[in-house]
């Protein structure tokens, strides 16, 4: 793990059972994601964003999942992101070739 503050700097939630197939996850009254128990008996966990985490065969898995995506700063998950990097390409190469059209309209 690296020296980036946590997003929640708590090991351990507080699990809240708010109906019989959802748990949500809290640290000291703020919700910090939820698992879900799916008609096919698996355990589906979103963060605290509602970004979903995974799918998983328990709830202990689930749980550890859902902790171990709070212990991940912010910087590090966009870091990880495929798709924000392509998007930062593509954009870096669309300002590129604006920039160089510019210039031969003005030259």
């Amino acid at each position: 793990m690296s020296n980036h503050a946590e997003l929640v700097p708590y090991r351990e939630p507080d699990w809240v059972q708010v109906l019989p197939s959802r748990w949500v996850a809290e640290y000291d009254g703020e919700a910090a994601g939820t698992i879900d128990l799916t008609r096919r008996g698996r355990y589906r966990v979103t963060d605290r964003h509602s970004r979903r985490v995974g799918t998983y065969n328990s709830i202990d898995e689930a749980r550890e999942h859902l902790a171990a995506s709070n212990r991940v700063s912010r910087r590090e998950h966009l870091d990880a992101s495929k798709g924000l990097t392509a998007l930062g390409f593509v954009l870096l190469i669309a300002t590129t070739v604006f920039g160089v059209y510019g210039l031969t309209l003005v030259l």
